[in-house]
C-alpha cells in the first residue's frame, strides 16, 4: 500500500514522537515539510522559533554558531556576543565547563537540559543532537519571550533533529564531516583537557603510527565562520586521510605526514586566503597531541613576529626561538652571545665595513663560500678577504664545529632580541 507524502509524514511523526502528539498535528507537520525541502536556514529557524515562542540557536560540538533565528531579539549579552563572534567566547567556554548542570548532563545523557550559566539573563533549554551515539550539535532555546514548559521539553528535541538535518543537507561542505566527528570530538577533548586523562573513546579510534599537527590561522577575517568553513574544506582536501579540529581560531589537521605535493598545496592555500600555517614535529602517542598542536601554533606566532615571508613554516625553523620564548633564567640572554658579534658590529660602525653581516651569512649558509658570495652580491675573493679580516680581528677559528654552532646561536639570540 502506497502513502502520499503527507500521509508518510504523519505516520513518521506519530511513530517517532508519540509523546508530543497533543502539540504537533498540523503546525509541526508543516514544519517537517519546510525543514525537509527549504534551503533558507533563517526561514527554517524563524518558523521553528515562532512555533516554540522563543529564539533558537544551532551550535556545533565545538561551540560554533551555525545559524540562529532573527524574529526574536536575543537580549542575553553572553549569547549576543557568541553570535557576533560566530562561536563561544573564551569566557563563555570557561563558564560552560564549570557549570554543574552541564557536567550532570554530560554524565546522564538526557536529550534535553535546562542550563543557566553565571551571568545569564534568562535560562536556556538545550537539546542535544546525536548520530550513532555521538553528540554532533545542540539546539539552544533562549527562554526570554515564553517561559519553559512541558511542551518545550518535549518538542525541542524534535525541532533540533529537523533543523540539524536541514543544516547538513544545505551545507554539505561543513568543516567536519559526519564520519569524522568522533575523531574531531576526541581531538577537541585532548586540547580542551590537556592535563586530564583524555577522552574515553580513544580506544575505538584508529590513529596513524606517526602523526604531525598542521595548523592554520587566517590573518584577516579570522572570525568569519563562513570563510573558516571553506578554508577547512580546502585543508581536508589536502589531507583527505587526516582529521580536522578547530580551537580558538586555529584550524588543525592531524595527519600522518606532509608530502612535498601537500606542502606545495598548503603554500598555495595560505597565499590565496592570507593564512599562516605551522607544522609540528612528528609524534607517535595521540595523548601528546595537545603538545604538538601548541608547537604548531607557536611556530605561526613566531613566524609572524619575525616577519617571515614564508607562509608555511616547520617548527624546526623556530625551535630555538621557541626555547628563547620560554627562557626563565636569571642571567640576561646577552651573556650567551659570543663577544665577537659585538666586536664586529662596533668595527662596522667605526670603519664602514660589513663584517657582521658577512659572518652571519657565512654561518647560515653552513660556511659555503659560493652561496655566501651570491647572497652578499660580492666576489668570492672579496668574501675570502673579509673572512680573513674577521678571524684576525676576533681570533675565531671558523673551521671548528663548536665555534660555528655557538655563533649560530648568538646570531639567533640577537635576531630574537631585535
Amino acid at each position: 500500500m502506497r502513502f502520499s507524502d503527507k500521509e508518510e509524514s504523519t505516520l513518521q511523526t506519530n511513530e517517532l514522537y508519540p509523546a508530543v502528539k497533543p502539540f504537533i498535528q498540523e503546525d509541526l507537520l508543516k514544519f517537517i515539510d519546510l525543514a525537509s525541502n527549504a534551503s533558507d536556514m533563517e526561514r527554517i529557524l524563524n518558523t521553528a522559533a515562532r512555533y516554540i515562542g522563543n529564539a533558537l540557536i544551532l551550535i556545533d560540538l565545538f561551540g560554533a554558531v551555525l545559524c540562529y533565528s532573527s524574529d526574536f531579539e536575543i537580549l542575553d549579552p553572553l549569547w549576543a556576543e557568541n553570535i557576533r563572534q560566530g562561536s563561544y567566547t573564551g569566557d563563555f567556554s570557561r563558564k560552560v565547563r564549570a557549570n554543574n548542570s552541564m557536567q550532570d548532563w554530560s554524565r546522564t545523557g538526557q536529550p534535553v537540559q535546562e542550563i543557566t550559566l553565571e551571568g545569564d539573563m534568562q535560562p536556556k533549554l538545550v537539546a542535544r543532537i546525536e548520530e550513532d551515539r555521538h553528540v554532533m550539535a545542540a539546539l539552544v532555546m533562549v527562554a526570554h519571550h515564553t517561559p519553559i514548559c512541558s511542551m518545550h521539553q518535549q518538542t525541542l528535541p524534535i525541532l533540533a533533529k529537523l533543523i540539524y538535518s536541514a543544516y547538513t543537507r544545505n551545507h554539505p561542505q561543513a568543516p567536519v564531516s559526519l564520519q569524522d566527528m568522533p575523531y574531531a570530538a576526541a581531538l577537541f577533548a585532548l586540547l580542551d583537557n590537556a592535563s586530564d586523562n583524555g577522552p574515553t573513546n580513544l580506544d575505538s579510534l584508529d590513529f596513524p603510527a606517526e602523526m604531525q599537527a598542521v595548523t592554520a590561522r587566517l590573518v584577516d577575517r579570522y572570525d568569519n565562520r563562513y570563510i573558516k568553513r571553506a578554508f577547512s574544506q580546502e585543508m581536508q582536501g589536502i589531507f583527505p586521510e587526516g582529521h580536522l579540529v578547530q580551537k580558538k581560531g586555529y584550524i588543525c589537521a592531524l595527519t600522518s605526514g606532509v608530502a612535498p605535493v601537500q606542502h606545495e598545496a598548503l603554500e598555495k592555500l595560505a597565499l590565496q586566503d592570507n593564512a599562516r600555517i605551522g607544522i609540528s614535529w612528528r609524534f607517535s602517542d595521540i595523548m601528546d597531541f595537545h603538545h604538538y598542536f601548541n608547537q604548531s601554533v607557536s611556530v605561526i606566532k613566531l613566524a609572524e613576529k619575525h616577519q617571515d615571508k614564508n607562509r608555511v613554516v616547520n617548527f624546526t625553523n623556530y625551535a630555538f626561538y621557541a626555547l628563547l620564548e620560554n627562557y626563565t633564567g636569571k642571567y640576561p640572554l646577552d651573556w650567551y652571545c659570543h663577544p665577537a658579534l659585538t666586536q664586529l658590529r662596533l668595527h662596522d660602525q667605526s670603519h664602514h665595513t660589513e663584517y657582521y653581516e658577512t659572518l652571519r651569512t657565512f654561518m647560515i649558509t653552513r660556511c659555503n663560500q659560493k652561496q655566501s658570495a651570491e647572497q652578499l652580491f660580492i666576489h668570492r675573493n672579496t668574501l675570502q678577504y673579509r673572512l680573513n679580516r674577521i678571524t684576525a680581528l676576533t681570533g675565531l677559528d671558523l673551521s671548528e664545529s663548536m665555534t660555528t654552532w655557538v655563533l649560530l646561536i648568538s646570531f639567533a639570540i640577537e635576531k630574537y632580541k631585535s
